[in-house]
């Protein structure tokens, strides 16, 4: 059950859009933030780091997590912006426990490869698979954040867009995801009731396929505005389960422009 205390349904018939490169809408620039992790009941896992900057190839994003059980979670990203289309290049995830990496993730977009790294009673076990991306279709863990923020108008307007998506169940795995909007939310963050757009990324898992995994919905709320904000997210983190992000911190700080070159 969502934790809203207000939500506005769109009715009417809507038909979906077939998977298209995702425009840029919105110019990125330097970002700084402290998100935090929480799991769904709303306590405190982690709190975060989070580094955005751009150069001549493209938007980079490193964002890490020191949970309070001693591990530390890090996520990063680069998406190219040429030709005014958003395309993820490379996204990894790692998880390291006592100062080693017990599981990692990774997938070159460009290459059409996906690796993982999982450290089972000392043993690591490593696999590379073929998984053709999409250029500008295909999105994987944060960079949904950004095709989102750019298809977010359409979204609001009752559009339903379809793109592909990556998921690591551990193997690398691609479906079409559905996304949509479920309508206007009020949801608390950083202290704070804000009214935010949710938006929702539906996989569509073959039924057959649904024997053996199980990839959830994700949950995405954006503050309306041009461009969109970025708030809060439920999403499925690898061996942690399902968990929310939220961009402000429990003491209000939102992100902000980063000064200077952020450190990788």
């Amino acid at each position: 059950m969502r934790r809203a205390q207000t939500l506005t349904f769109v009715f009417g018939l809507v038909v979906a859009t077939a998977a298209a490169a995702v425009p840029l809408e919105y110019p990125e620039g330097a970002l700084r933030g402290l998100p935090e992790m929480r799991d769904l009941q709303g306590r405190l896992l982690g709190r975060g780091n989070f580094a955005q900057w751009v150069d001549g190839d493209g938007i980079h994003v490193k964002v890490t997590y020191d949970q309070l059980n001693g591990d530390r979670i890090e996520e990063a990203t680069t998406l190219s912006t040429e030709g005014g289309d958003l395309a993820q290049r490379v996204w990894s995830w790692q998880r390291a426990s006592g100062g080693q990496v017990v599981e990692r993730y990774a997938m070159d977009f460009d290459a059409g490869e996906g690796r993982t790294l999982l450290v089972r009673n000392g043993k690591r076990e490593e696999r590379r698979e073929r998984v053709p991306a999409v250029k500008g279709q295909t999105f994987a863990g944060i960079g949904f954040n950004f095709a989102l923020k750019n298809i977010h108008q359409r979204l609001v307007r009752g559009e339903r867009v379809v793109l592909e998506g990556v998921a690591f169940t551990p193997r690398p795995r691609k479906a079409k995801v559905l996304v949509s909007s479920r309508g206007v939310e009020t949801v608390r963050s950083g202290g704070r009731s804000l009214r935010a757009d949710h938006l929702v990324i539906h996989p569509q898992v073959p039924q057959v396929a649904k024997l053996f995994i199980n990839v959830p919905d994700s949950h995405l709320w954006f503050l309306r505005g041009r461009p969109p904000g970025f708030v809060r997210a439920e999403v499925q983190m690898q061996s942690l389960g399902v968990v929310r992000i939220d961009a402000v911190s429990g003491d209000g700080t939102p992100p902000s422009a980063a000064r200077g070159k952020p450190e990788r």
